[in-house]
């Protein structure tokens, strides 16, 4: 059996299709620092507050107690300290040190963030930033060993930024993989048949926006109008719609294999979370800059097609050649011949496998779920023709809006987290409850969550216009394609609970 085994990988070849994504296109010094400059950025810019409820432990917070990183002076030197260290990171100084600093407090904050209700929205840059961070590990540790001779090759720092970028490309895609697996596997095989169905989570998540104070009147919007006429037209026209999304995910390695493919890859991946933007009213602002920076690469297909901007790029080269240069590193990252021994032809094919990095991202998604930065995805993962949403109205049954200026929680991490306290409380089966006197005790429970940690100028005013219901609006689809709704009260809170001190970002360095 072993000889056969020999046999195989004495003669192993990709198939010409797949030759092209063994390494991918190679990266110039004045690329890669514009990638860094735009992750540290990002991070910033998001690494702004930290919740200080830790409800549900996922992640990390399951083994280790996360929240004194989120408490007084300590949240507001890490960000000062975080802006130190991306600078440092920008202009590849200590890059080791520099970037395993970043991810760790990135991750963590976030992981509490995932702790009181699952935000995805951060996701995909926290896999960037870890996969990054141990890259540069892993190539510090390579060059430290081949300086002492006890190895022969090794990668010098262009090259290795140059596979960072692919390797953060390959945590991309493998996270939209990732989603389309899940979505399949959630609906059994049937997304693309209910795809229609996702005219009900746009009309809930633009209600939720509503009373937010995000949208400016109750009405149906355009996208809510556009969409459900197509559903009254034809249910098949808006599954066309939808399906465009559904492959993008599908084909996502597939945009890997050079900068056209990329460039296309890019812009499919633009217009996918744009166009779901405009439809739901949500933000997916930091997945576009992504697919815009590690994608579509504007940088570099200026620089190569735009002579204007390349002779005024000209002059950062001759400044500082070393961070701007506009030549590639040449030659494979390791050098390696076919070797003789049996272990060392299986190391030989390991090697040259393409979308190592993604498989194994995919895989660990899939299996962990919900841990940060890794997630399974299940947003949006199993259409149905019914969705509930979630809003609060006083004593004179007005509703609580713009629910923006009086809570820190936003409407759908609201109904995540009572999602996860009658999760908690009753089990897997306990998202659809109603009217059962089980869901009024997770409906009050989340009433006292998310009214402590409300906004200190509002509290009095909150007071007086106590008790407050927790109302749970059901959505329908029936088979003549019109929408029903049922609103029921699944929680009062009589007393307003006592105030539980959150950071004020706004008051913090920046």
């Amino acid at each position: 059996m072993l000889s056969s085994i020999d046999k195989y990988i004495r003669n192993f070849k990709l198939i010409p299709f797949l030759q092209g994504y063994e390494s991918g296109p190679r990266y110039a010094p004045y690329e890669t620092f514009f990638v860094r400059a735009v992750l540290s950025g990002l991070i910033c810019y998001l690494y702004r507050d930290c919740p200080l409820d830790q409800a549900h432990p996922r992640g990390l917070s399951m083994f280790v107690d996360l929240q004194p990183l989120c408490t007084g002076n300590i949240f507001i030197y890490q960000r000062l300290l975080m802006f130190v260290f991306c600078i440092l990171y920008t202009f590849r100084i200590w890059p080791i040190l520099s970037s395993s600093f970043i991810a760790f407090n990135f991750i963590a904050t976030n992981t509490v963030y995932n702790s009181y209700a699952i935000f995805h929205g951060n996701q995909i840059l926290g896999q960037i930033i870890l996969v990054r961070a141990i890259g540069h590990i892993y190539f510090g540790v390579q060059r430290l060993l081949r300086d002492k001779g006890y190895i022969l090759s090794g990668v010098s720092e262009e090259e290795e930024e140059s596979r960072l970028v692919r390797w953060s490309q390959e945590a991309m895609a493998g996270a939209y993989f990732a989603s389309v697996i899940t979505k399949m596997v959630k609906s059994d095989g049937q997304w693309l048949f209910r795809a229609h169905c996702f005219v009900m989570d746009a009309i809930a998540t633009r209600e939720r926006a509503y009373y937010w104070g995000e949208l400016p009147t109750a009405e149906s919007s355009s996208p809510e109008k556009i969409l459900g006429s197509l559903l009254k037209l034809n249910p098949v026209i808006p599954q066309v719609v939808f399906s465009g999304g559904f492959f993008t995910e599908l084909f996502a390695p597939l945009f890997l294999y050079n900068r056209w493919t990329l460039l296309f890859g890019g812009i499919m991946i633009f217009q996918m979370h744009y166009f779901i933007e405009w439809i739901m009213s949500l933000t997916f602002g930091v997945n576009m800059i992504l697919a815009t920076t590690f994608f579509i690469n504007p940088v570099y297909w200026a620089v190569t097609y735009w002579p204007a901007f390349a002779r005024f790029f000209s002059i950062f080269t001759r400044l500082l050649p070393k961070l701007f240069s506009t030549h590639p590193p040449e030659g494979d990252i390791v050098h390696r011949q076919k070797p003789t021994s049996i272990l060392g032809r299986i190391a030989y094919v390991w090697h040259r496998i393409p979308f190592k990095l993604l498989i194994v991202l995919v895989i660990m998604s899939l299996f962990l779920k919900e841990f940060f930065p890794l997630s399974h995805w299940p947003m949006y993962a199993n259409p149905q023709p019914y969705v509930s949403f979630l809003h609060l109205r006083d004593k004179d049954n007005n509703p609580l809006m713009p629910a923006g200026e009086y809570l820190r929680s936003s409407m759908s991490k609201i109904h995540k987290h009572y999602r996860a306290i009658c999760k908690e409380l009753w089990g897997e089966n306990a998202n659809w409850l109603g009217n059962n006197p089980r869901e009024t005790k997770c409906g009050n429970e989340t009433l006292y969550s998310i009214l402590k940690f409300s906004r200190s100028s509002k509290r009095e005013e909150l007071k007086s216009r106590m008790p407050f219901s927790l109302i749970k609006t059901h959505l329908t689809l029936n088979q003549n394609m019109d929408v029903n709704r049922r609103i029921e009260v699944v929680g009062i809170i009589e007393q307003m609970p006592p105030k539980q001190h959150a950071i004020e970002y706004k008051k913090t360095l920046w």
